[in-house]
């Protein structure tokens, strides 16, 4: 009957036909079908504005699984919705792991996020305190992650239960789920992540190209690239001598590979044939392109800058490749570094540094790279004459351009434990690795340098002494 809504053939007779046996059915016993399917059949019908006989009453569902099928497949906007939502909360601390981890897969599968009752999990399986097998924990890492739910309690257990089940993985479908879910999930524990690492050194060998490639790259993006350095060299060895037939998996995996510091000159070159570019680039637009085009152009400066200084292949511009004025660039890559939920917190810094700094005079404006990196600023401060030095004056001034960076929540690991420490993920270690090829000496801020209780002085006063920190280190090498 689903099938039938779905394909708009209500109108139909075999569709009179199953509802008049379903009607026949309920006649004689209201509970011999399942309450989860009919809540899917109503919800579909539902949605397409059509007859359905009403079965059961609100009151009558009342098991945890039929609940949670009303959660996902029936509309937000409709009254029903909340008051299952209050249903669920009053049977969560009776529910079974299987059920819990199941209403978490089922919320994630319809994006649904109501927050009390996200909570409510996490207290039951904080107070259950059971270790979950390999299955559960990666539909419960898999679900949490697909909800960017960041409870650290719930993350803990995640990162505890893969250092728990390491020995029981057989397959790399399992470490790849649990990777990108970590990942995602910005989880930074070290105990964990050595654990993740051993195991795939150890089974480096028996992986397909593209399974090591997975693993790799959401190893880098981790930040944990030094960890698995045998498996790195081992996939640069691979991609040598084969090939992975998608674009944007071979770019993933090189861009990978420098993230770990383990891409050859030989690999690097391979995103920058035009044929490459223009392959990975099709049917991309706005946003997505400028995250492609800036990776490729990171890429290139890896080449030139590291690996090979005397490459004088083929190589890409962005400002060419977008078909964008540079300010419009400029806004785009601002809005993709921060999103919408972080600008706010970006323009205030950028509001304090020009206070101090005055932006056009002193400091070049926020701007995207001809490396595909965004900087807040680029700043040279004559430490000992105790001056910003001016633009005008830049370039006969002897003393470190210094490259301040806003970091955005994105860019670091959320501890889950007082114990845990906050590290910098994969893409902002690389670019950091970049700058400092240009000869610059990045000077990393965060919300954290900016309570809220503080004074605009010391504000003010957190801003220059980390710059002439950044400075004097220069100096005294």
């Amino acid at each position: 009957m689903c099938a039938l809504v779905i394909l708009e053939l209500t109108e139909e007779s075999v569709f009179e036909t199953l509802v008049d046996v379903l009607k026949q059915q309920f006649s004689t016993n209201v509970f011999s079908v399942s309450v989860s399917p009919l809540v899917r059949l109503a919800a579909l019908v539902s949605s397409k504005k059509s007859a359905y006989p009403k079965i059961y009453s609100i009151s009558e569902i009342t098991e945890p699984k039929d609940i949670v099928s009303v959660i996902v497949c029936w509309s937000k906007s409709d009254n029903w919705f909340n008051i299952f939502v209050e249903k669920a909360k009053s049977c969560i601390s009776s529910m079974s792991s299987n059920e819990l981890i199941g209403m978490m897969s089922s919320l994630a599968n319809s994006s649904s996020r109501p927050p009390y009752v996200l909570r409510l999990i996490c207290n039951a399986f904080e107070q259950r305190k059971k270790d979950l097998a390999v299955d559960q924990l990666m539909l419960l890492a898999q679900s949490a992650a697909k909800l960017r739910f960041m409870d650290n309690r719930l993350r803990q257990i995640i990162a505890d239960g893969t250092f728990a089940n390491i020995s029981r993985f057989t397959k790399w479908s399992q470490i790849n789920t649990v990777v990108n879910s970590m990942t995602k999930l910005h989880i930074g524990n070290l105990r964990t992540w050595n654990a993740i690492a051993a195991w795939i050194n150890n089974n480096q060998m028996n992986a397909a190209l593209v399974e090591l490639s997975y693993a790799v790259h959401w190893c880098a993006i981790a930040g944990k690239g030094d960890l698995i350095q045998e498996a790195s060299v081992f996939l640069c060895e691979k991609l040598t001598s084969s090939k992975i037939d998608s674009p944007k998996t071979w770019l993933s995996a090189v861009y990978a590979l420098a993230t770990c510091d383990r891409l050859s000159p030989e690999l690097a070159q391979t995103v920058l044939q035009p044929a490459f570019v223009a392959n990975v680039l099709g049917g991309l637009s706005g946003f997505r392109k400028l995250m492609t085009v800036t990776t490729i152009a990171q890429m290139q400066y890896f080449l030139k800058g590291i690996l090979n200084k005397a490459y004088q292949g083929p190589s890409v511009d962005i400002l060419d490749l977008m078909q964008f004025p540079s300010t419009t660039l400029n806004d785009m890559a601002f809005k993709l570094r921060y999103g919408k939920n972080e600008e706010g917190n970006a323009r205030y810094f950028h509001s304090l540094l020009h206070k101090f700094v005055p932006v056009n005079s002193h400091a070049f404006p926020p701007a995207l790279t001809e490396d595909g990196i965004f900087v807040n600023a680029v700043i040279k401060l004559d430490v000992r004459g105790d001056r910003f030095v001016p633009l005008s004056h830049f370039e006969e001034t002897k003393v470190p351009r210094l490259a301040v960076i806003y970091l955005s929540w994105k860019d670091r690991t959320l501890p889950c434990t007082d114990d845990d420490k906050s590290t910098l993920m994969g893409p902002p270690l690389l670019n950091i690795r970049l700058l400092k090829a240009r000869g610059f000496i990045p000077v990393l801020f965060s919300q954290e340098d900016f309570d809220s209780n503080s004074s605009l002085k010391h504000q003010f006063t957190r801003i220059k002494t980390k710059l002439e920190e950044a400075s004097d280190d220069k100096g005294n090498r």
